[in-house]
């Protein structure tokens, strides 16, 4: 404003409107303060191209530009924060985390932040949480408000209950002294997000145990609870069931908390499927098992159509870009939640690494290729393995197998085997303990 004032003679309420036109980026408002200025500036002596050369910077320095109070509170803001990280980062990371513990998404972005400084985030704990996430000795743990169906009244009445009268001594003293002032879908929310495995059964036989407690109508049912407590100690017998599978376990998890904390689904089918060639993202070209977190889809200048993916390999988020050649045909497979096989091809650009996406292909599609294109098939030296072994050999150059004198070692033995496919399904059959693993022939 002062420039326009100053220099080209503008009223003030001249340079103020100038201003808003500048900061809104209006074209047609620009243009028309910018031919006001001119003018003026030219009539006050000034040379035109000097005037139009200046209101160009002005312009220019609008895209992003701060008065000295902004940068300086920016620049003192930021300071405090990189300490308080730095110095005390489990804190810090505590305070982000409340700051957003309606958002699953921003919840696990900080999980992630927390895995790469090295911080737990533990999984809620009725005899330890808070309603909000708090420090608890060298870790983090989960807010009871964050888990579905719980909220704030709810953890409110856990935590005062623990804090007045220390904490709770198993399920049934959980269940009498919340009076069912926590709703069955609470208690059940509880159990799923592992809030509950304090007490130590299963999930499965906790859930039967408060289903019974909430659907049980006998009047006098609470008094023989409290009686038994009061008298003897003692409490109603739980009666223990099969668990539930760890898939389910971990799908009741993202459920209600919208994060993993017993493993990572990626990680279970990885196991189940170890003999195949996956590998952790990282490398300069590899096979990954990965869920796909976000998508971002984006229309390029030739009309052709491309995105850009955050996918887990189980430890960590990439970021991924998916180009139109591949893209016409991954579209709709690739979706938010999808687990998906990734051949990703590491760049490095600007310092910086990025992962594009080759070939992809579902977990059992990718099963299939492997054993229809055994290359080479990698095992342990052990009395069992040679013996199944021995009635494969073949003295022709088929399939090798290189046999490793132990998992660490670099010393092998190696034999070709025909018949692999069929191997390889009796190896799994009858040693499915034993270490295996598959190389493909790549087409």
């Amino acid at each position: 404003m002062l420039i326009a004032v100053n220099f080209a003679h503008m009223s003030l309420n001249e340079a103020d409107n100038m201003r808003r036109a500048v900061s809104k980026k209006k074209k047609e408002d620009l243009e028309y303060y910018g031919r006001i200025f001119i003018e003026k500036s030219v009539a006050a002596g000034y040379d035109r191209n000097v005037a139009k050369s200046l209101f160009d910077l002005i312009v220019t320095f609008a895209n992003y530009g701060f008065n000295k109070s902004h940068a300086v509170v920016y620049s003192m803001l930021a300071y405090r924060l990189a300490y308080l990280k730095v110095y005390y980062t489990k804190y810090f990371m505590t305070a982000l985390l409340n700051n957003v513990i309606s958002s699953e998404k921003k919840i696990n972005e900080y999980k992630q932040e927390l895995n790469n400084l090295g911080i737990k985030l533990a999984k809620p704990d009725v005899n330890v949480s808070l309603s909000d996430f708090s420090v608890y000795k060298q870790d983090i743990v989960f807010a009871l408000t964050a888990i579905k169906n719980v909220g704030y009244r709810s953890s409110y009445e856990i935590v005062q209950d623990r804090l007045n009268f220390g904490k709770y001594l198993d399920i049934d003293d959980f269940l009498k002294r919340m009076n069912k002032k926590v709703d069955y879908q609470a208690a059940a929310s509880l159990v799923k997000a592992g809030a509950l495995d304090t007490f130590g059964y299963n999930r499965a036989t906790l859930m039967k145990k408060v289903k019974d407690y909430y659907e049980d109508n006998r009047q006098y049912i609470n008094n023989v609870r409290v009686a038994l407590s009061a008298e003897t100690g003692l409490t109603l017998k739980v009666e223990e069931v099969e668990d539930y599978s760890i898939t389910e376990r971990i799908q009741m998890e993202k459920e209600v908390t919208g994060t993993y904390f017993l493993k990572h689904p990626v990680q279970v089918e990885k196991e189940k499927y170890s003999y195949l060639p996956l590998q952790y993202i990282g490398r300069d070209i590899a096979d990954s098992y990965v869920e796909v977190i976000t998508k971002k889809e984006i229309k390029t200048k030739n009309g052709d159509y491309m995105a850009f993916l955050t996918v887990n390999d189980g430890k960590n988020d990439y970021d991924v870009t998916v180009f139109p050649s591949v893209y016409k045909y991954a579209n709709t497979f690739i979706k938010v939640g999808e687990f998906v096989v990734m051949t990703l091809k590491k760049q490095v650009r600007n310092n910086r690494e990025q992962y594009i996406l080759e070939k992809f292909a579902s977990l059992k599609n990718y099963n299939n290729f492997c054993l229809k294109n055994i290359k080479i098939i990698y095992t342990v030296i052990d009395e069992s393995i040679s013996q199944l072994i021995s009635s494969y050999i073949t003295d022709k150059s088929a399939v090798k197998v290189v046999m490793l004198r132990s998992n660490n070692s670099t010393q092998a033995k190696t034999v070709y085997i025909k018949n692999e496919q069929e191997f390889v399904h009796k190896f799994l059959e009858n040693l499915p303990e034993k270490p295996l693993k598959l190389a493909y022939k790549d087409k």
